[in-house]
């Protein structure tokens, strides 16, 4: 008996379905804004009380909503204690992608670090120093 070969959405290790993991895996769909028409604009001027709600509830309100779509996805038995967000995998091999997905997991993805917002922020300081110093 053969079992077919699934593929990991995480790391894109292929392997057979035994020993692969089922997962919900939330993904963001798109987003949509609220929104009014020319009838709703011309109801409020005449006093409609609905159209006037509907303005009060576009204009005041948070109308942009994101919408998810929840998915099944295969993963292996490393990456199926966490699944979140997928990553696009270029055509790594497995220890690559799995060395790529810790990096991005610890946040070494090339973002500043403390000390490098520290130093900029003295250098910013010395520069006000200076100006000043130069105005007086």
């Amino acid at each position: 008996m053969s079992y077919s070969k699934k593929t990991c959405n995480i790391c894109g290790w292929r392997d057979i379905q035994p020993r692969m993991y089922r997962a919900q895996k939330s993904v963001k769909a798109y987003t949509s804004r609220d929104g009014i028409g020319a009838g709703t604009l011309i109801g409020a001027l005449v006093d409609n009380k609905a159209s006037k709600r509907r303005l009060n509830k576009v204009v005041f309100a948070n109308n942009k909503r994101t919408h998810t779509a929840h998915r099944t996805v295969w993963m292996c038995g490393d990456c199926a204690w966490d699944h979140g967000e997928s990553v696009s995998r270029e055509n790594l091999s497995r220890e690559e992608n799995i060395k790529k997905w810790d990096e991005i997991k610890s946040g070494g993805t090339g973002g500043t670090t403390d000390g490098q917002v520290i130093a900029a922020a003295v250098i910013v300081f010395i520069f006000f120093l200076i100006g000043v110093a130069a105005l007086a």
